[in-house]
Formats: structure tokens, sequence, C-alpha cells
């Protein structure tokens, strides 16, 4: 049986997924042949796709090329078998059963054990409808089977990656699903028909995976982009294990993790110090709003005292850059959402400033998204502030990543597009890894001149550019009701790039010097500028 897997997004993250899914297959068939479809090149790709079962891994976006896909694949061969999983597959099977005709099952949940239980099925020929965990449609009525049992985590095959081109920065996972629940987001949607969804990999496991990333692909760089690595109970001495397990091997590799506001305290900070010396180098954080009332309609666990707590500890230990490793901090914001108020807003400006955080447009801007997969976007619906009604939304619309709303407030609709407009993220490089670039040349070389004006070059930039952020904010906040203000925020903006722009040469220069020598010994993570 030859065996087709078919993926719609390069988006890091999904090709993840979709290397879970592959290792899956090739688990049933050793003739399994792996497509990226789009726009431009369906037509081409289309053609090869000529087997005896096609999955396909859904992602955001790609309904109508699903509908195109496997209604051409049926007409090719009618006893071909279509197959679709993902965590949108999951929450969306009705729909897609109801409007795609060709689509023979749908996997509800987790997809590994069922795809290999239902390929396992189609090639000795058995009937697969009593298989656990899918959705058909049988006589027009669609049939939901019982939930399968979630798997042991360390069971699951790691990942394939071998269809991953020229890259030493990988992402894994060191877990399943959240012990959180917040309302923004996506990470339980697989899990709808269990209650115990989360489940973390131990640690000696995490790092078996490291280890044939490392000798296998040459890895330099590990995103470990769990909603969080640690749970409450345990987040000092998993990161004190990881710290251990790093520090007895003979690499070098770099890694970023997230972390939730109310697991910071002195005993983290600690472990993240010892951790900071085997190759951390970022920690996200979804702190999300200063205002109680955004952090209990996210459904947080952390409450306002835990954020600014957090910000503290952190703030103390590891805002500097000097002679050693540094850690860059990184927050996850929602500044508008539906339901934001001009007071919110002043209050988010107000502790950003007291706070003593680097701002960015990124961050300022960042407006909530919501889609099929957020809890939260019932409550929107309810409310009356997409653009149209949740009930008249068809499958294509169902399947985008962020549905159109109003806000609550029609000022606020005002505020956000001038922020957006004079912010200009587009003219602002988001040049996102510097840090990464900057210990790893400080972990080979030492602490030099380059590593001092790397140092110097990168405040200033980031301070440019946070000053920015504020001025615009605080401008648009405090005149918003003065009328025309726009001849002001140009001038802003104007006087900004006047700035920026040599700046950002500097930037660039000292990182390519950074990055040539890492070349010469083979310890460059990127093989295109991140400028």
């Amino acid at each position: 049986m030859t065996i087709a897997l078919v993926y719609f997004s390069d988006n890091e993250l999904h090709c993840l997924e979709v290397g879970y899914a592959l290792s899956a297959l090739k688990q049933v068939s050793k003739k399994v042949n792996l497509h990226m479809i789009t726009q431009l090149n369906f037509e081409r790709i289309i053609d090869l796709v000529s087997n005896d079962v096609v999955v396909f891994c859904l992602s955001y976006g790609c309904s109508e090329l699903l509908y195109q896909a496997c209604k051409s694949l049926k007409k090719e061969n009618a006893d071909v078998y279509n197959i679709v999983c993902g965590q949108i597959a999951t929450k969306l099977y009705k729909t897609i059963l109801n409007e795609n005709y060709y689509v023979d099952l749908v996997v509800v949940g987790e997809y590994e054990t069922t795809l290999y239980d239902i390929c396992k099925r189609i090639s000795l020929s058995e009937d697969f409808t009593n298989c656990n965990g899918i959705a058909y449609i049988k006589d027009e009525i669609i049939c939901l089977t019982p939930p399968r049992c979630l798997s042991e985590i360390e069971t699951i095959a790691y990942p394939d990656r071998d269809f991953l081109d020229n890259t030493r920065y990988f992402h894994i996972y060191g877990s399943r699903g959240c012990e959180a629940n917040c309302s923004f987001c996506d990470r339980n949607s697989l899990y709808l028909n269990s209650k115990k969804g989360f489940r973390m990999r131990g640690i000696r496991d995490i790092m078996v995976e490291v280890d044939e990333l490392v000798e296998r692909y040459n890895c330099k760089f590990i995103m470990i982009s769990d909603p969080t690595f640690c749970s409450s109970s345990q987040s000092s001495s998993r990161l004190m294990e990881l710290y251990v397990e790093l520090k007895k091997r003979n690499y070098w590799v770099q890694f970023g993790l997230n972390l939730r506001a109310e697991l910071i305290n002195n005993d983290v900070i600690a472990k993240l110090k010892l951790l900071k010396k085997v190759g951390l180098g970022n920690v996200f954080i979804g702190i999300e709003s200063f205002n109680e009332n955004d952090l209990k309609l996210f459904g947080k666990k952390s409450n306002l005292q835990n954020v600014l707590d957090c910000i503290e500890l952190l703030g103390n230990n590891f805002s500097l850059i000097g002679d050693d490793h540094y850690l860059k901090v990184e927050y996850g914001f929602i500044n508008f959402n539906p339901y934001t108020s001009f007071e919110n807003l002043q209050n988010n400006l107000k502790n950003f400033k007291n706070n003593n955080i680097y701002l960015n447009p990124y961050l300022i801007s960042t407006r909530l998204t919501l889609n099929s997969l957020t809890t939260l976007t019932k409550k929107v619906d309810y409310d009356g502030l997409f653009k149209k009604k949740l009930s008249e939304f068809d499958l294509n619309d169902l399947m985008q990543f962020n549905f159109e709303y109003n806000f609550l407030k029609p000022e606020i609709s005002e505020i956000y597009e001038l922020i957006n407009r004079f912010c200009n993220k587009e003219n602002i490089i988001n040049a996102t890894g510097l840090e990464i670039i900057r210990n790893r040349y400080y972990h080979f070389y030492g602490y030099d001149k380059i590593v001092q004006r790397f140092d110097i070059t990168y405040l200033e930039r980031t301070s440019l550019i946070s000053d920015f952020a504020y001025q615009i904010t605080s401008y648009i906040l405090d005149n918003f009701n003065e009328g025309d203000i726009i001849c002001n925020l140009k001038t802003i903006e104007q006087n900004f790039f006047d700035n920026y722009e040599s700046v950002n040469r500097k930037m660039e220069t000292v990182s390519k010097r950074a990055l040539i020598q890492l070349e010469k010994i083979d310890e460059n993570i990127y093989y295109k500028s991140i400028f």
C-alpha cells in the first residue's frame, strides 16, 4: 500500500505536526510520499499524488485547496481514501464531512495512533469504521466512533524531520496539551474528548530527541515550543533536571522555552541562571495584560499580582547585558481585544513604563486572534461583534486563522488603526535572533570587542525602538480627542526613522562580523540573513 501525506503550510510548528504524522505513517508503509500543496504548485503536485490512501494535515486557510485536492484525487481514482487530521479537523469534523463530499473520514483527536490503526486496517482490507477516534458519513448520517485513549506520551515516535531543508534550527514538544485553559489559545483543541490531555515528557526522553537532532542534523538551536515547559507542581525540579542533563553533553546547543507568570519564583530564577550557562537564551512568558478584567476574560491562571511579581523578579536578574551569556525575556501581550477600553490601554502603557519593559511595534499593536479553536470565540459571537454570526460561516470562513471582529467601543478601532499605521511594523525589522548570535559568538570567542560593540549597538537599537513605540502610543492616547493629530505623529515617525536607519545598519554590520567568525568554525545557525 502506498500512502501520501499532504500539507498546505510551511509554518515551523505545523511542520513539526506533519513530522509526527509522517513518522506514524512510515510505521505502516515504506512507501509514504510527502507533498506540500499551494495555489502556485497545485496542478503540478496533484498529478504526483496517486496513492491508495491520502492523509491531509490541515492548517488554517486550506479549505478550498483541500476541496479541490480531494475532488481531483477522487476523479482520478474513485477508490482512494481521503483522510484529514489535525486540530481544525477535530473541531470542525461535522462541517468538513457535510461540506466536502470527497473526504472519506476525519481523525478526531490526537492522530498518530489513529492514523496507524486506520491505514493498517485498510492495508489488510479490514473494516475501519469501528476504529476509535474517527468520524465518517454512512447512509447520509455522520458517525462518530468512541474517542481513542490518549497514547502514553513517551511511546509516540519522534517526528520525522528529513523533509525540512537546510536548517539547524528545530522546534520540539516536551509535552502535549496544557494544564491551563486560556480562552484565546488552541493548544488543548486536540483533546476535546479527554479531561487528561496534558502530558509531560520526561527530561531524559526529551534529551534523547535533542541528541538525535544534534547528531543527525548538526542542530544548533532548539525552541521547546510547549505552551509551558513546566507544570505548576514541578517547575524548579524539572528545570534543574534539564540543566543536569545538558551539563553532561559534550555539545553546546542553544535553546528557548516558554513559562507562565505564576511559576516564576526565586527557585525558578536560580535554575534559569544555571540553564543560561548551558544554552538557554530566550524565555517567553505570556503576561497578556496589566488589567484584571482582561486576565479574567482570557482565562489566565495568573492574576495581576503574579504578573507584576514575575516581571520584577526577571527584571532584577536578567535585564542587563554584560560579560556573560544574555537571557532575553520576551513577554507575550494582547493590547487590543473586542472589549478593550480607553482606560485599559492607558493602564497597559503606564505599566510598561513603570516596569521598564522594552516596547516594540509588534507588542504595542497586538490584537487578539480569534478562530474556530479559541473558546472566547463563542462569547464574541454571542455579543454580536463578528462581521456576521458564526452560524452564517461556511467551511472556508471557519478555517480562517483570524475572524474579523469589531471593538465594543468604536473609538478603540480608531486608536488601533492609528497605532498600527504609525508604528509602521513593515519598516522596522523584527530582527529576532540577535541574542542567539550574540550568545553563540560569546560562547566560542569570549567577551571581545565584537561582543562589546554588539551589546552597545543592541541596546541602542532596542531603546530607540522602544522609545518610539512609547511616544507614538502615548501621544495618540493623550491627544486622541484633539482633532487632527496626524501631522505631529508624522513628525515623531520621521524623527525616529532618521535615527533608526543608521543604528540598524550598525547592528547589521556587527551581526555579520560575528556570523562570519561563527561560519569559520561551522557554528553559524542561520543560512539566511535575519535582516
